[in-house]
């Protein structure tokens, strides 16, 4: 059977500055936990096989921090952390 799955290209750091508040915060809870959000396209080859992060006994190589740090940080300097965490964290849905 042939991949029919639908090529999307990645959106580049550079083009989330036009990407609503809400989709941002979507995309950053996503990447916050390792997860490739469909929003950003498909995912970067290899993506379900690299670290998470670079571990003391690995060498050189990419790991999924490499590829998302970047787009964090621009989601950063557009919204707060505050505003990030809040909107996932709906008071209804904490648990103590």
């Amino acid at each position: 059977l042939s991949d029919q799955r639908e090529v999307r290209k990645i959106i580049s750091v550079e083009e989330m500055r036009n990407i609503p508040v809400s989709q941002l915060k979507e995309i950053y809870t996503f990447l916050n936990m390792w997860e490739w959000p469909e929003l950003l396209g498909n995912k970067p080859d290899g993506w379900d096989e690299i670290p998470n992060y670079q571990k003391p006994y690995m060498g050189e190589g990419m790991t999924k921090e490499d590829v998302i740090r970047p787009y964090m940080n621009v989601i950063s300097t557009i919204i707060s952390h505050g505003e990030i965490y809040s909107a996932s964290m709906a008071p209804n849905e904490l648990k103590f």
